[in-house]
């Protein structure tokens, strides 16, 4: 739940953290059933986590050498027990198309920000 997810940002739980993004090839209608990518391609786990208020913000950066394919789908995984750099592991926090698709080749790094603003009411 939120709660977890806000507590362990604050550092007293730990089993939902923020992990790893993925991106894909697949082009499915985004669902709020979605549990995975439709056609995972890579992950990498994030390379920055802060917080400002409340407002979160992490990193995630796919480095030359990973991810060389048109990339049309991207996913943040939750959970350190269950999230790993195997396809389909962990949580599904949140999927995202990407329009237009992103050709990603090993001249380029790709740099994914992801940015969650918690509020009440």
């Amino acid at each position: 739940p939120l709660y977890s997810l806000i507590s362990d940002f604050l550092g007293i739980y730990t089993d939902l953290s923020i992990q790893r993004c993925a991106v894909g090839t697949g082009t499915t209608a985004v669902l709020a059933t979605d549990t995975q990518l439709a056609a995972e391609y890579y992950r990498v786990y994030r390379t920055d986590l802060y917080k400002d208020g409340y407002t979160m913000f992490s990193e995630y950066i796919f480095l030359k050498s990973e991810a060389n394919t048109t990339l049309t789908e991207a996913g943040i995984f939750l959970n350190a027990t269950t999230c790993t750099a195997a396809a389909n592991s962990g949580t599904l926090w949140s999927r995202v198309l990407l329009s237009p698709a992103i050709v990603k080749t090993s001249a380029q790094e790709l740099v994914i920000q992801y940015t969650n603003i918690f509020s009440r009411g």
